[in-house]
């Protein structure tokens, strides 16, 4: 939702659906634009499993965790931003997980300018040796030239071998600089009693 209430996206049945409230029409909500991935193999990606909206309404943000492009289950995040002369939403950048399996975007969350945008990826491995993988990993983009670029490393979860899921709840502040992520199976107080883990951006 943005900040001042008037645009709503929703993602459901791998689709992104774009409402706007319509204040000359006592706020009636109306569907303005459904957006989905190319392709008819698209349909499995679980689109729109996740999305975030910048504070103005005009860049946002859906994640296909279930993307095979390039690697299987590798997942994507679609950055859209509106072209407010002919009201139409088109795709700028593609953020693709690290590695097959990563379901990367399973969760994501943008500053309010909808200049930064993180995504938690609970399938990867992170920096441990779980083949399982799912000790989760955080990857950070920042929009530059048109497009969204990494920022810094990637935040890996701590665990070594276990599954804690690190990136399974992702937040980030308006101005983009802390971020926040949760380990929902962390094992640091108790058996998967999991934690929430608070970084500061530096640049």
């Amino acid at each position: 939702l943005s900040a001042d209430g008037t645009v709503l996206v929703i993602g459901a049945n791998s689709k992104a659906h774009i409402f706007q409230r319509d204040e000359a029409h006592a706020g009636v909500w109306e569907e303005r634009t459904v957006l989905q991935e190319e392709g008819a193999e698209s349909l499995d990606h679980g689109f729109g499993s996740s999305v975030a909206i910048s504070d103005d309404g005009l860049t946002f943000i859906a994640g296909a965790p279930e993307s095979d492009i390039p690697g299987d289950a590798q997942g994507q995040v679609l950055v859209y931003t509106l072209d407010t002369v002919n009201n139409v939403w088109n795709q700028v950048a593609v953020l693709d997980g690290e590695a097959e399996r990563d379901e990367f975007c399973e969760f994501v969350d943008m500053s309010a300018d909808g200049s930064f945008v993180v995504v938690g990826s609970i399938g990867n491995a992170g920096g441990g040796t779980n083949l399982n993988g799912s000790v989760g990993h955080v990857r950070s983009f920042r929009a530059e030239g048109g497009t969204y670029v990494p920022v810094g490393p990637d935040v890996d979860g701590v665990g070594t071998i276990s599954q804690e899921f690190f990136g399974s709840s992702v937040v980030l502040s308006n101005d983009g600089a802390v971020m926040a992520a949760g380990a929902p199976r962390f094992n640091r107080a108790g058996s998967q009693s999991g934690e929430v883990r608070i970084f500061n951006l530096t640049t």
